[in-house]
């Protein structure tokens, strides 16, 4: 068995991290957007790669995003774990386990408050039953789809013919008809650029929340996105959607929406602006997704819009804390199940290479 060493990997060993990433995942990360998410995050400019080392080799990766969370004016230093991959001839030495829980000591020594993370079925139990990581929340992830073909490949790994690529319209009609025929005087804005201060605005601040500013914002979103507003014939605003670009390929575009809000608490009216949202977009993503929201209308509104909950995760998506500050205060909000809201407040985002420079 190889004597292997962990510690953060650096600029030199980048081009094999994502090798090694893209290897296990099937995935096609290029240097630019893993050096984009791991080393340009205004918040680090370094890499925060936890890396397994056989030698000189890089055989297993785990990314720690910082981001900064904030509540009532307390600021929580954090990472989120992401980006996880270990070489196949090297799996069953618990390489995973280790990294996982060098990162923990590193980020400790570095003054972090805590740990955070969305892993998948794999791992869930790495990090809660031998790692001590706590379960927060449990948040749905919906899809809607704006053509077949190229959902049916990238999704489901299934290959249909082109013609079925009106469905996605039929879809549509079917689910947003109801509440387009009612849209008159109705209107959408559409704006590409906003400050920190809206995107701020649009979370939920009684809870913990991104400390968001604009250099962290200009990296978030920085394949692009937009900011759409519905309002009715009063001129009033009953939707607001921010869409974040994700390019696969030139045959693939996800849309990501990072947050969605009913200004109004006007279900009707909501569902009359989401739909006609959703009817100027439909050209410009194959897929759009979006997490569960914290407003239950909202929720429901999905449903009836046409949007389809992810069903490998019947359960939903769990989102789970490690709290390394040895403060009691900041412990005690931390690890507060009732101030979690992870509909989105995570820092990874895709490894997609249509970067605006």
């Amino acid at each position: 068995m190889a004597e292997l060493t962990y510690r953060i990997g650096d600029v030199e060993t980048m081009e094999q991290q994502a090798e090694l990433f893209n290897q296990t995942f099937n995935q096609h990360a290029s240097y630019k957007a893993w050096k984009r998410k791991h080393i340009d995050n205004p918040l680090s400019g370094k890499c925060t790669v936890m890396c397994a080392f056989d030698g000189d080799k890089v055989v297993g990766v785990n990314g720690f995003l910082p981001m900064d969370y904030e509540y009532k004016g307390e600021v929580f230093h954090t990472v989120q774990s992401c980006d996880t991959a270990v070489n196949p001839d090297y799996r069953g030495q618990g390489i995973f386990t280790k990294m996982i829980a060098e990162a923990q000591n590193h980020f400790k020594n570095e003054g972090f408050d805590a740990l955070v993370g969305f892993p998948n079925q794999n791992s869930y139990h790495g990090f809660t039953k031998k790692l001590g990581w706590v379960e927060m929340h449990r948040t749905m992830k919906y899809f809607y789809p704006n053509t077949v073909k190229s959902v049916a490949k990238n999704m489901l790994e299934k290959n249909v013919p082109a013609f079925m690529n009106p469905l996605a319209a039929v879809w549509r009609n079917t689910f947003c008809g109801r509440y387009l025929i009612r849209s008159g005087g109705f209107s959408v804005e559409k704006k590409n650029c906003i400050e920190a201060s809206e995107f701020i605005s649009m979370q939920n601040t009684g809870k913990i929340h991104i400390k968001m500013s604009e250099d962290y914002m200009n990296w978030k979103l920085s394949a692009g996105y937009c900011l759409y507003i519905a309002k009715d014939k009063n001129n009033n605003e009953v939707c607001r959607l921010l869409v974040c670009d994700y390019v696969v390929d030139e045959s693939y575009k996800r849309g990501n929406i990072l947050l969605l809000q009913s200004p109004g608490n006007d279900a009707a009216a909501f569902r009359i602006g989401a739909s006609m949202i959703l009817k100027e977009i439909s050209k410009e993503y194959d897929v759009l997704s979006v997490w569960e929201q914290n407003d239950g209308a909202v929720n429901e509104s999905l449903k009836k819009l046409g949007f389809i909950a992810n069903f490998s995760e019947s359960d939903g998506s769990p989102f789970i804390v490690k709290v390394l500050t040895e403060d009691e205060e900041k412990k005690k909000i931390l690890l507060n199940k009732d101030l979690w809201e992870p509909c989105f407040i995570e820092a990874d985002y895709v490894l997609d290479s249509n970067v605006k420079e």
